[in-house]
């Protein structure tokens, strides 16, 4: 699964998939980025080229967390980043053995990925639900 192409004007995120479509990452992809998400179909290869190109170009606000402990461990890491970047709005999103994180400031964003998978102490603190509503807006001052 990659993106392939949004669509500004009407907000839509066509996303590839080289075979069975994941209903439950269109889902969340759609929470998280408050977009409409559309299966497209691609070949294997042509999935794995584009999957190649992005770690290439990876920016530098796209984190992967692998070894979080706990809830409140994210917790902490997305508010220690919402708070750098001035956050205006906070999405989160579980799906599989993921949490999805997107801190938006303006013209500034970040996307957080923590792993779940083998993180027993994490269980039922993050329950992966078929629609995970979203945190809403984070004011800058909160919690000052």
């Amino acid at each position: 699964m990659a993106p392939a192409y949004y669509i500004e004007n009407t907000k839509t995120m066509h996303v590839a998939f080289a075979g069975r479509i994941e209903y439950r990452a269109l889902s969340c992809i759609e929470e998280a980025l408050q977009c409409n998400a559309v299966p497209c179909m691609t070949s294997t290869s042509a999935l794995a080229g584009a999957l190649n190109r992005m770690r290439e170009i990876s920016v530098r606000t796209d984190h992967y967390f692998e070894s979080v402990r706990s809830f409140e461990e994210i917790a902490r890491i997305t508010s220690s980043y919402a708070d750098t970047l001035g956050a205006e709005n906070v999405q989160l999103t579980a799906c599989g053995g993921f949490v999805w994180c997107r801190v938006e400031a303006g013209s500034n964003s970040a996307s957080l990925l923590f792993s779940r998978i083998g993180t027993e102490a994490m269980g039922p603190a993050i329950p992966v639900q078929r629609a995970a509503p979203p945190l809403g807006a984070l004011s800058a001052s909160a919690g000052k």
